[in-house]
């Protein structure tokens, strides 16, 4: 299949990339590494979150979010994880910004990257997924229609691991008004795992990174229907 450079509209609200890694550095001198990398670099700004159900005075429970216009990210003792912001623009911007991220790294000490998982989450409001995607919801009785339903399923894709989950039309409250909408959800977590890749193995790590960012996309336009695809207004 012909996969889409971009479509319009872009439905994306989570596109959530996390490196899971190794090491045998106290994550303290990890983090102050990075850290320094993040304030040096000085295009992010920065937000305390604390667990809440710890203490306050409980500083291991506290993580640092980073943001900027476009992404946000935390580095935690065994995973970076990296989202996009109040809107995904397009996959080159995104990936660039990911690059940025992941070079605060200290690439002088033994870190290896053992996991990466992608998972993009994409919303549409009052649509019924059952009009649009290559799937069919049937149960044992013949003469019922389920018109709000929830799917999830997991299966192998080549080297990766897919979670699937197909969300269909659930009532959600609207935060800013007094009223409610149905909401279809989409949602592709692709994961690649036992990679073994040092830090220093940087291109390795971003060839990793954009075949799970091709795996999510093989899926994702895979399970639309053609008429669906076509009013997404693709380009190639």
């Amino acid at each position: 299949m012909n996969l889409p450079n971009s479509i319009t509209p872009n439905r994306i609200k989570n596109s959530i990339l996390e490196v899971f890694f190794d090491s045998n550095e106290p994550f303290e001198i990890l983090f102050g590494y990075f850290y320094n990398n993040v304030l040096e670099n000085g295009t992010y700004k920065s937000i305390e979150l604390s667990n809440d159900n710890s203490s306050s005075e409980d500083n291991n429970s506290k993580n640092i979010l980073f943001y900027n216009e476009t992404i946000k990210f935390v580095f935690s003792e065994s995973s970076l994880i990296i989202n996009c912001n109040d809107k995904y623009e397009n996959w080159l911007l995104y990936f660039d910004e990911i690059k940025n991220v992941i070079n605060f790294f200290n690439f002088e000490k033994e870190i290896i990257i053992n996991k990466i998982g992608l998972r993009y989450i994409s919303e549409y409001p009052n649509m019924d997924l059952r009009d649009n995607i290559k799937f069919e919801f049937k149960f044992g009785f013949p003469n019922i229609s389920s018109n709000s339903f929830s799917f999830n399923t997991e299966f192998n894709y080549k080297d990766a691991l897919i979670i699937l989950t197909l969300r269909n039309q659930i009532p959600f409250n609207v935060s800013t008004k007094e009223e409610k909408i149905n909401l279809s959800i989409i949602d592709i977590d692709v994961i690649q795992d036992n990679l073994n890749l040092n830090i220093k193995e940087i291109e390795n790590i971003y060839e990793k990174i954009e075949t799970t960012h091709l795996y999510e996309k093989e899926i994702f336009f895979n399970i639309l229907n053609e008429s669906f695809l076509k009013s997404l207004n693709p380009q190639y």
